[in-house]
C-alpha cells in the first residue's frame, strides 16, 4: 500500500512536458500513486486538482504541475521529515530554479524574484512564499476545500492560507528536492493580469484583511455570520440546527435550519439550491412626493393617515354578544407522528461533505430518514454514526449509538478501536472478525435508474484506480469502459449506459465488501461481478465472484450471457423491493442481538 499520491493536472500547452513529470514520480525510491488529468475543457488546474483529489485515498497528497518535476528521494525524505517532526505540519522544500540554482525562499517583492528568509513552519509571512508541490495529509487539503476553482490565479496561495487559518502550518525541510521549470513565469504572469490587485485585494480579505503568518491570530476565515459585500438574504432549506460550508467559497455560514435567514453569496446559493432559498427583501418604502405643499401640511397629512390607520372599518353592535373564544384542539396526526419517529433513527453525517458519502446521504433521505451532523446527548431516538473519521468518546451520553462501518473495512479497523457503542458492519466476515452485527445495507429504486436498451459501456469499476485495478482493466482493455472518475452532473447518464458493474479489492489481502457500490449497482440494475469475497452474506446468489486471476474470463463470460438483463433486475428486485435500505436498518434497530 502506497501513502502519498501526486495529482498533476495537465494543461494542453503542456502535454509534451507532463511526461517528464510522471517519470519523476515513477523513479521515486518510495512507492507513490500518480493521478492525472487533462484539461480538455480548459476549466483550469483548480477544478481538476479539486475533482482528482476528492477520489485520492492514500494518506498523503502531493499537487505537482505537469511543466515541472521532483528528486527521486522527495517522497522519501519529505515523508521522513513528517514523521520526525511529530506529524502536526505539512512539509515544504528548497527547489531548483530552471537555470540549476537552489532557491530557498523565492519573493516577488524581492531582487530578480528572490530573497528574504523565510522561518520554519511559518511559509507565509512577510510576502515570502513556497511553491505548490508539498507533502500534505490528504485529510487536510480535503478539510479546506481543495483550491477556489473561481479564482482566475492566486489559488494556490489562497489554499496555503486556508490551511494557514486553520491551524493547520507548513514545516520548511532545507533540501532542493524539486525543481520549477518556469522559474516564476506563472506567477509573473498572472501579475500582469488586468484584475490582479483586485483578486489579491479579495483574497486578502478573506484571512483578516492581510497575507499573515501561519498559526497568527489574526489570520481567520470570513466573519461568520456577517454580511458581506454582494451577499443576499437565503432561506435554510435543511432541518435540525447546523452550520453550512458553501460549496463554491468554501465560506462558514451560521448554525441555522428552515426557515430562519442568513447573509449568502449568491454562487453558493447557485450551486446549492437544496440547501439555501434567496428571501425577497423588502424595499424601503418611498417618502411621499410634495407638490406645492409646506411642511405642516406635510406633516398634517401624515397625522391624519395615522388616525385613519388606527380607526377600525366595523365595529359590532354593542348588545351582540362577543364570539367564543378559540379553543385550541390537539394536532392528533402530529402527535402520533412523533411518537413513531421515536422509533427511527438519526443518522449522524461528518461535518465535511465527503462525496463518496453522497449515495449514503441520499438514501438515507429516501428512507425517509432525519439526519445531523452532532449527537445530541440525551437523544430518546438511536444515532447511527457513519463517518470515516475517529467515533466520538461516549462518556456521559445517554443515547443509543451505534457505528456503521460502511467503508472499505481492511483500512478503517482502527477507528473502532476503544469504541463502547454498537457497531454494525455490511461486511458479514469482518462482523463475525470484530463482534459486530452484520447488517446488510439494502438500497432504494430511486437512488438510480434504469439501464439504456442500448448501452454505450460494457463495464465500470467506479473505484479508486489502483495498481491492482488498473492491471485487471488492461486485461480487459477490449471492452468499452467509461472515464474512472466521471463528473457528479455525468456520472447519472454514464451509469445508465453502463452494462456490467465490477467490483475489485483495492489492496491485496484486503477481501472486504465494497456496500456502497452494491447498493448503487441494484439501483440501476446493474449485474455485479466481484473478486471472491467472504463476507458477501445475504448478496452470495446475487453476484457472481472469482478469485482475482479469474476475473477477466469472468467479466467475458457474463457479458455474453442472454440473462445478463436478468441478473440485474434480481439484484434490483433484492436490494430495492424486498430488502430496501429502509427495511435492513429498522429490522436491524428491532432485533438486537
Amino acid at each position: 500500500m502506497t501513502d502519498l499520491t501526486f495529482i498533476i493536472p495537465i494543461g494542453p500547452a503542456h502535454e509534451h512536458l507532463a511526461q517528464r513529470a510522471l517519470d519523476s514520480v515513477a523513479a521515486q525510491t518510495v512507492k507513490c500513486d500518480v493521478a492525472a488529468l487533462v484539461d480538455t475543457e480548459r476549466q483550469g488546474p483548480g477544478v481538476l486538482r479539486n475533482r482528482m483529489l476528492r477520489e485520492i485515498q492514500t494518506e498523503f497528497v502531493s499537487f505537482l504541475d505537469a511543466d515541472d518535476w521532483i528528486e527521486p528521494t522527495f517522497a522519501a525524505e519529505t515523508l521522513a521529515e513528517y514523521r520526525r517532526i511529530g506529524g502536526d505540519h505539512y512539509i515544504f522544500t528548497d527547489w531548483y530554479d530552471n537555470r540549476g540554482e537552489i532557491v530557498q525562499t523565492p519573493c516577488l517583492n524581492g531582487p530578480d524574484g528572490y530573497p528574504l528568509s523565510v522561518p520554519d513552519r511559518k511559509p507565509y509571512c512577510n510576502g515570502t512564499w513556497h511553491v505548490l508541490t508539498t507533502l500534505i495529509p490528504t485529510a487536510w487539503a480535503q478539510a479546506v476545500g481543495g483550491f477556489d476553482e473561481n479564482l482566475p490565479g492566486f489559488e494556490d496561495t489562497d489554499f496555503y492560507l486556508r490551511l494557514c487559518a486553520t491551524q493547520r502550518c507548513g514545516h520548511h525541510l532545507a533540501r532542493p528536492l524539486f525543481h520549477y521549470a518556469a522559474n516564476g513565469g506563472r506567477a509573473l504572469a498572472f501579475l500582469q493580469h488586468p484584475d490582479h490587485e483586485r483578486i489579491k485585494i479579495a483574497v486578502m480579505q478573506r484571512y483578516g484583511g492581510r497575507m499573515g503568518c501561519c498559526g497568527d491570530a489574526q489570520v481567520a476565515a470570513l466573519p461568520v455570520g456577517q454580511k458581506q459585500d454582494g451577499d443576499v438574504l437565503a432561506m435554510a432549506l435543511w432541518r435540525g440546527n447546523r452550520s453550512e460550508v458553501g460549496r463554491v467559497t468554501r465560506r462558514m455560514y451560521p448554525r441555522i435550519s428552515f426557515p430562519r435567514t442568513a447573509w449568502v453569496d449568491p454562487r453558493d446559493v447557485t450551486q446549492s439550491p437544496m440547501l439555501w432559498k434567496v428571501v425577497e427583501q423588502p424595499q424601503p418604502v418611498a417618502a411621499p412626493v410634495s407638490r406645492g405643499l409646506n411642511l405642516a401640511q406635510i406633516a398634517q397629512a401624515s397625522l391624519a393617515t395615522v388616525k385613519r390607520a388606527a380607526v377600525p372599518d366595523y365595529a359590532p353592535p354593542k348588545d351582540e354578544p362577543p364570539p367564543p373564544p378559540v379553543q385550541a384542539r390537539p394536532n392528533v396526526s402530529r402527535v402520533m407522528r412523533l411518537g413513531q419517529k421515536l422509533d427511527e433513527p438519526i443518522f449522524i453525517f461528518p461535518v465535511k461533505d465527503y462525496p463518496s458519502y453522497s449515495d449514503i446521504k441520499r438514501l438515507v433521505q429516501l428512507a425517509g430518514f432525519d439526519s445531523a451532523t452532532k449527537i445530541d446527548a440525551f437523544s430518546r431516538r438511536p444515532l447511527i454514526v457513519v463517518s470515516p473519521e475517529s467515533l466520538p468518546a461516549l462518556d456521559g451520553i445517554k443515547a443509543r449509538v451505534i457505528a456503521w462501518q460502511l467503508e472499505y473495512a481492511g483500512d478503517y479497523t482502527h477507528n473502532y478501536d476503544g469504541f463502547t457503542g454498537e457497531v454494525w458492519a455490511s461486511d458479514k466476515a469482518w462482523a463475525e472478525a470484530h463482534g459486530a452485527k452484520y447488517v446488510l445495507m439494502g438500497s432504494h429504486a430511486d437512488l438510480g435508474g434504469t439501464l439504456n436498451i442500448d448501452p454505450a459501456y460494457d463495464v465500470t469499476m467506479l473505484g479508486y484506480m489502483v495498481a491492482r485495478r488498473q492491471a485487471i482493466k488492461e486485461q480487459l482493455a477490449s471492452l468499452r469502459w467509461p472515464v474512472d472518475y466521471p463528473r457528479p452532473e455525468d456520472r447519472d447518464y454514464m451509469l445508465r449506459l453502463t452494462r456490467l458493474m465490477l467490483h475489485v479489492h483495492q489492496h491485496d489481502n484486503a477481501p472486504f465488501v465494497a456496500p456502497q457500490r452494491l447498493a448503487l449497482a441494484a439501483a440501476y440494475h446493474m449485474p455485479v461481478v466481484s473478486e471472491t469475497t467472504p463476507g458477501i452474506g445475504d448478496l452470495t446468489d446475487y453476484i457472481e465472484q472469482a478469485d482475482y486471476d479469474g476475473i477477466p474470463a469472468l467479466v467475458t463470460t457474463v457479458l455474453k450471457r442472454k440473462t445478463l438483463t436478468a441478473s440485474g433486475d434480481k439484484l434490483h428486485q433484492y436490494l430495492c423491493v424486498e430488502r430496501t435500505f429502509r427495511t435492513c436498518v429498522m429490522e436491524a434497530l428491532n432485533h438486537e442481538s
